[in-house]
Order: structure tokens, then C-alpha cells, then sequence
């Protein structure tokens, strides 16, 4: 039937109709939307921009997870917050960027950590925030800490308190870090699906979640060589935080149940007696030590949230004014580049190979920008995503502008393969990175189909017609050929860290192969040429193009927003005058809590399977990377 013909069915037509109607009401719909959503822009924009009170503490209230890059569309943020509900990422920077504020801010004369709303982050991420906590304590400036309870997690940033206050009847309960992942060989059995598995790299552990029911002991002992690397940095942190030795620590927690017998079971005399925490005090001891720290007020003690801080910062008019003095000055580009790698355009919270060489180009095509620095927060993907990538930073690098690489809590397999392209690359003591190597799925159904009493049978003009089908049983040629597409991609992959390392075959014959490094190990190993954080990166580009101390500022590049995100981002970029305490220190639902992070993992744990969205199939991915929880 022609297409004239099925136009002219009356459904058709009909149904069409409809459809036409209900997108009109659909759009008349968002325009209404957004039509509200200016309005209140409006209203927030012109009475009640935010104020920084004298004489007040600086809440920092991270919500969510901590990220590089946040995720999701600014509407649904928006829209989010206009309905009360807590924010499910913080960007690292804003927090990093308000204490450093803070720490030369007449008008804040101390700070408080609530981390009541965290609910985690990469260990890198917990290491730069802690790191700065130490820096406002170091200057002089009292950082306190108080909690209904601390995870693993957040004591890494509250040790660095000058003082430490925990709930009489809350918790703290170190545990060490652990890497666990499920194994679903015996579930494919059990579901009838076989799943031929071509990996490249003997210590590709990836694919053992697919071909075995447990770790194999030369993977087990690779997972411990870097968990202990991360727990070693986690116990000298929390240990010069709170005055004690690293060892200290490793013995608390093998002491665990006899010093909890004798508190009484009381987790927080234990965290008392053992010297984690400083004190014991209910929410209204907390505040009547705030009141001798900063002003009182009706609500407790006079605060302000940081979100509201750095609202208030930034539209102050000394900073409009050295943002305009600024336009012109030299500039060292920022880009993030955060989570799973896919091929074309992707929204926020993927890496997609043309969204993130737009902002290359952006930068690039900026005669201002002198240098680039890529922040790389990601296991990796696709390698054909992974390899486009490269591609466009090593055009930006051969223009004669520096490339540096900032490697967050993960820069692993295809995170690592792009890069290669930097004239340096940073890494923090706690990144996860290396996994060089390759793998490809494919799974086959006639077991499944037979079972049900379904036969599959046809012809073919060719060996390889059919050959590649899901319901067919994969033959020894087709196998062949995606093994030597798989070892193609491997072989430029092994290739391009020789080159670009300038390591020899041997080198890479020993670090490649799939086999996961810390940061501290991978500069070891010369898969990076220094530790350090996003701002030591940034120095070191702006050294590598010759700028001048203080002739040049840092600008992220980040996607262009639309009309209805740059709204949203006018309504979230305003907090609520007149923050109180009770709102700065929220408690928090464990059982909601213990959901979310359930949801989260199982999410995590099924995202592998889009880093197998590539023209050949083939995953550049480090899936074991995603176990660590701090």
C-alpha cells in the first residue's frame, strides 16, 4: 500500500487528528509552566535578593550526592525545589568555592558542617572537601560539626572540624572500605541465555560478572591491592584530623564489639571514648555553642545556607564588576566530562561523544582560551565514543594550545583512553584508573527458544548472513570476527599509551590488560604524571601556555542552556532569605535514605549495559570501578 494510500485511511486521519490536538494542549501546557516559572523568577529576582548577615555562620549543607557536574534538566531541579524536595547532587565546586570565600570573610566568623543530607560521593570528591574544611580550621576560623549521626563518608569531611559534636543517642561506626558486585552466571544459566563473552586483557575483570559466580584470586587480590591504597589515604586524613595515627584507626575498628560492650552499646560513647568525636550534645547544646560563636537569633543563632552565600556573592555588585573586568582576560577553559561514555548527543550525567566535542570546539574557536583543562569522571563506555573524543582533544593540543587532564574519583578504560591526549595528566591519590582493555557481549537464545518449542531456521546468501543473530547459536567464524574487531580496538589502545606515555611494549604488557591502578599507583605505574586536584591541574595549564600569576581566569565551559533552563537556573540560583536553623540542620528519613541508595547501586550496576551502545559493540568500560563505596 502506498504511502498516499494510508494518508487517506479516515483512522489514520483521525488518530493523527488527535494526536496533533493533544501535542497543541501539551505545548500550550509548557508555556503556561513556564510562563509561572518566570513569573516567580521575577519576583524572587527583584525583592529579596539574599544578603550575607554580619556576624553569622556559614551553613555548609551539601544535599545529595557530591558531583563534578550535576545531572537531569534544570526545570525538574526547579521544579523540585518550588515543591520542598531536597536536591539529589551538590557540584563540588560551589562547596569548595563558598568555604574558600568564607575562610577571608569578615562577616562569617566560623562555619558549620551539616551532612545530615549527603548521601555520598567519590572518595576524590570527599578527599578535595575535606581538604578544604582543613584549609578555613587552618586559618583560624572554628569549623564545628554536629549530627544526628555520621556515615563512613561523612566523617571523612566532619574530622577536620575543630570540633566535633554527635548526638547522645546517634552513630558513627567505621567500617573500611569494601568492593562487592554481583556475579549473574548461574541467572543466565537458569534463564537459558548463553553469553559469549570476547575480552581482551587477561585481567579484564568485567567480564567475570558474566562468566563466574565469584572473584577469581587473581582479581581479588588486584581489588585489594587498591582498596587498601584507599583506606590508607582515608585513615591519615581522618587521623590528622582528629590527632591520632593511622593505625589508631585499623585497631578501633578490630576492637570494635569489646569497646562497644563496654559503652553499653551505646555507639555514641563509643565514638566518644574512642576519640572520634569531641562531645556529646543534644541540638539545643549545639546551639547555645553557636550562640558564643556568632550573633543570636529568634531561630537559634544567626546563620546563612552556602547555597544563599554564594547567591548573595554573586550578585554582588564588586563581583558583576570583576566579571566584566574579566571578559577579556586570558583564559584556562574548564570542561567536565562525567559519566558513562556514549556515542552522539547525551543530556547531562552521560558523556556523549558530540556533546562534549561541542564544547571542545567552543573552546577552541575562543581566542581567549589559552589552555584547556578536561575534568574526567568516568569508567568509561563506548570505545567508539571513547575514540572520537580523543580525536577532537588531540586537534585542540596540536593547535599549540596545553590539553591537561584532571582525573576525578574515576578515569578508567574508555575515561583513560581519551585522556591520553592531555600534555599532562592529573590524577588524585583516590582516583580509579587504568583498566586498559576491551570486551564484548553476545548473547544467544536457542536454549530459551528450544525450551518454549520454538525452532529457528531460514536461508542465506552468504556464511556471515544470519550468523549474527541473537536466537542463533554464534559459530566459530562469527566468533573469530568480533574477537579481531575487539583485538583491533584493543591493539590502538595499547598502541596509543605507548605513544602518548612513551612506554615500551613490555611497559604496557604490565600495566594494560584490563588491571586497575590508584592514582597514587597509576603515577607509580606512568600512566600520570602527577597527584593533585582539579586546581593544581588548572595551575599547571595555565604554567604549560606561559600566563603571567594573575593575568588569567579560569571559565567553565558548560552545554548552552534554553530558554526554560536558563529560567529555572534564575529561580535555583536565589535561595530563601532568611535561612533558619532548624531548616539548615535537617534531619533525615534512614529508611528513605537506605531506599535511595539501593536504587542507586541496582542503577549503576545496569548501566554497563548501555557501554555496549557502539557501532561494533565493543565496551570500553571498567565495571568493578563502580563497586567502591565510601
Amino acid at each position: 500500500m502506498s504511502e498516499k494510500r494510508r494518508g487517506s485511511n479516515p483512522l489514520v486521519w483521525f488518530l493523527r487528528g488527535l494526536w496533533g490536538a493533544l501535542d497543541g494542549l501539551r505545548k500550550v501546557i509548557h508555556l503556561l509552566i513556564l510562563l509561572v516559572i518566570a513569573l516567580v523568577v521575577v519576583a524572587a529576582l527583584t525583592p529579596d535578593r539574599p544578603v550575607v548577615p554580619s556576624n553569622a555562620a556559614l551553613v555548609l549543607a551539601p544535599s545529595g550526592q557530591v558531583v563534578d557536574e550535576l545531572t537531569g534538566s534544570p526545570v525538574d531541579r526547579a521544579l523540585a525545589a518550588a515543591q520542598g524536595l531536597p536536591a539529589q547532587e551538590t557540584r563540588l565546586r560551589d562547596l569548595l568555592e563558598a568555604l574558600d570565600a568564607a575562610r577571608d570573610d569578615d562577616r562569617i566568623p566560623a562555619v558549620v558542617l551539616d551532612l545530615s543530607m549527603m548521601t555520598g560521593g567519590g572518595l576524590s570528591h570527599l578527599q578535595a572537601l575535606s581538604a578544604a574544611v582543613r584549609e578555613v580550621r587552618d586559618s583560624g576560623k572554628p569549623v564545628i560539626a554536629w549530627g544526628e549521626g555520621f556515615s563512613q563518608g561523612d566523617y571523612l569531611i566532619a574530622s577536620q572540624a575543630d570540633e566535633l559534636l554527635l548526638h547522645p543517642s546517634g552513630g558513627l561506626l567505621l567500617q573500611g572500605f569494601g568492593s562487592y558486585r554481583p556475579f549473574i552466571r548461574q541467572a543466565l544459566d537458569n534463564l537459558l541465555i548463553d553469553l559469549e563473552v570476547i575480552s581482551v586483557g587477561d585481567f579484564k575483570s568485567d567480564v567475570e560478572t558474566f562468566t563466574r559466580d565469584d572473584l577469581s584470586e587473581g582479581e581479588r587480590e588486584l581489588t585489594r591491592q587498591w582498596l587498601e591504597s584507599f583506606w590508607l589515604g582515608y585513615r591519615e586524613r581522618v587521623a590528622a584530623g582528629r590527632g591520632l595515627e593511622a593505625d589508631d584507626i585499623q585497631q578501633l575498628i578490630e576492637q570494635t564489639l569489646p569497646r562497644l560492650e563496654a559503652a553499653g552499646g551505646s555507639l555514641a560513647t563509643f565514638a566518644l571514648e574512642a576519640g572520634l568525636v569531641d562531645a556529646l550534645a543534644h541540638r539545643d547544646e549545639f546551639e547555645a555553642r553557636m550562640r558564643e560563636l556568632v550573633a543570636a537569633d529568634e531561630e537559634g543563632f544567626r546563620a546563612i545556607e552556602h547555597t544563599e552565600y554564594l547567591a548573595a556573592r554573586r550578585a554582588s555588585s564588586t563581583t558583576s564588576a570583576r566579571l566584566k573586568r574579566e571578559e577579556n582576560s586570558d583564559r584556562v577553559a574548564v570542561i567536565t566530562a562525567s559519566g558513562i561514555i556514549l556515542p552522539g548527543e547525551q543530556a547531562p550525567g552521560a558523556i556523549g561523544s558530540d556533546t562534549l566535542t561541542r564544547l571542545i570546539r567552543q573552546a577552541a574557536d575562543d581566542d581567549r582560551v589559552r589552555a584547556l583543562v578536561l575534568r574526567v569522571d568516568s569508567g568509561g563506555g563506548s570505545a567508539f565514543a571513547s575514540d572520537v573524543i580523543y580525536r577532537e582533544l588531540e586537534r585542540l593540543r596540536q593547535s599549540g594550545r596545553p590539553v591537561v587532564i584532571s582525573m576525578s574519583s574515576l578515569a578508567a578504560s574508555g575515561g583513560y583512553l581519551f585522556a591520553l591526549a592531555g600534555d599532562e595528566i592529573w590524577a588524585s591519590p583516590s582516583t580509579l584508573t587504568g583498566s586498559i582493555g576491551v570486551y564484548l557481549l553476545f548473547p544467544t537464545l536457542p536454549r530459551a527458544l528450544d525450551r518454549l518449542g520454538i525452532g529457528i531456521d531460514g536461508v542465506a546468501t552468504t556464511w556471515l548472513a544470519g550468523e549474527l543473530r541473537p536466537e542463533r547459536p554464534l559459530g566459530p567464524e562469527a566468533r573469530r570476527l568480533l574477537e579481531l574487531s575487539a583485538e583491533e580496538v584493543y591493539r590502538r589502545f595499547t598502541t596509543l599509551v605507548m605513544d602518548r606515555r612513551g612506554l615500551d611494549a613490555d611497559a604496557v604488557a604490565r600495566i594494560a590488560e584490563g588491571r586497575i591502578f590508584s592514582g597514587a599507583d597509576a603515577l607509580d605505574a606512568g600512566l600520570v604524571d602527577g597527584l593533585g586536584e582539579l586546581e593544581d591541574a588548572v595551575a599547571s595549564a595555565a604554567g604549560l601556555a606561559g600566563l603571567a600569576d594573575g593575568a588569567w581566569v579560569v571559565r567553565h565551559i558548560e552545554p548552552e542552556l534554553g530558554f526554560a533552563q536558563r529560567l529555572a537556573m534564575g529561580l535555583l540560583s536565589f535561595g530563601r532569605p532568611g535561612l533558619a536553623v532548624a531548616q539548615a540542620l535537617r534531619g533525615t528519613d534512614p529508611t528513605g535514605g537506605m531506599l535511595n541508595t539501593i536504587a542507586a547501586q541496582l542503577q549503576r550496576e545496569l548501566q554497563v549495559l548501555r557501554a555496549f551502545d557502539d557501532p561494533r559493540g565493543v565496551a570500553a568500560y571498567c565495571f568493578a570501578c563502580e563497586t567502591l563505596e565510601p
